[in-house]
């Protein structure tokens, strides 16, 4: 058989050699391509791992305000749920959160409860959930009786004790959600996704992976805005400076690789 581009056999050393050369053509391409989708993933586990906040996602003392704010509202819901199924209002008073000996006991049992209540497959049976209400849920309960931790307080008043700064400020439960809100007076108010579209097509920001919805997104002035883990909301937040430098390093490497931008700017279909 003959080759019909060079007019060779099939069994020509030469046909041979280009057959070769477009064989490992193809096969670069794909090293090519699957090396971009590592890099990609690579720049999404590098932006996850910058959201981890120092100390842990539970660690009150690490967070910044945002943090705090979505860890507070993620909690609120589990703790109503308790106050509820094992009858303990009188103890787990509508402003627990207000009192930090309380508040720091119940994010700590509420982590343990995540692990012992956490997924398992058919069958999987356990004792960490008989173990989680006799080392952690009672021994918490009894404690903060023991410690008369706002034993004073009841459903229609609140009497404060001395309290860090970054304790919620209120009063009742009616109260929670303004409360946590103040949390993040004074700073900037969180985007949402259609916010930040309109800043990257003015060319006031840039995504740091355009094709992941949850990217994080750089500003012109520097700053680095994400979504939290637990975000209530599910909108963008600025980042404290450790975590910024995390992602500007990625960004500025993902720089170095990206070809130059086309007169039109980012394509609107590669946004999240």
């Amino acid at each position: 058989m003959t080759d019909p581009e060079t007019g060779l056999g099939s069994d020509h050393p030469v046909t041979r050699v280009l057959q070769q050369t477009e064989l490992l053509r193809g096969q670069q391409e794909d090293l090519v391509a699957h090396v971009a989708e590592l890099e990609e993933t690579l720049a999404q586990v590098v932006a996850a791992l910058a959201e981890r906040p120092v100390g842990g996602p539970w660690s009150w003392r690490h967070l910044d305000a945002y943090e705090k704010q979505a860890l507070l509202v993620e909690v609120r819901d589990w703790v109503d749920w308790t106050i509820e199924r094992y009858h303990v209002q009188d103890v787990l008073k509508p402003c627990w959160y207000q009192h930090s000996p309380i508040l720091l006991e119940v994010i700590a049992v509420y982590v343990a409860w995540r692990e012992a209540y956490g997924p398992r497959g058919p069958g999987s049976y356990t004792s960490d959930l008989t173990a989680w209400h006799d080392r952690w849920w009672w021994p918490m309960i009894h404690r903060i009786q023991d410690q008369h931790w706002g034993a004073g307080c009841n459903a229609a008043e609140h009497i404060a004790p001395p309290a860090p700064e970054d304790a919620p400020r209120a009063k009742t439960n009616a109260d929670f959600e303004p409360s946590a809100r103040r949390l993040i007076d004074g700073l900037p108010e969180p985007l949402g996704r259609e916010e930040l579209r309109a800043l990257v097509r003015d060319g006031e920001a840039e995504w740091l992976t355009p094709s992941s919805k949850t990217s994080p997104v750089r500003m012109t002035d520097g700053t680095w805005w994400a979504i939290l883990y637990n975000s209530p909301d599910g909108r963008w937040v600025p980042r404290p400076v450790e975590h910024a430098q995390v992602l500007e390093r990625q960004w500025r490497a993902k720089q170095k690789q990206r070809p130059q931008p086309s007169s039109t700017g980012q394509d609107e279909e590669n946004e999240p």
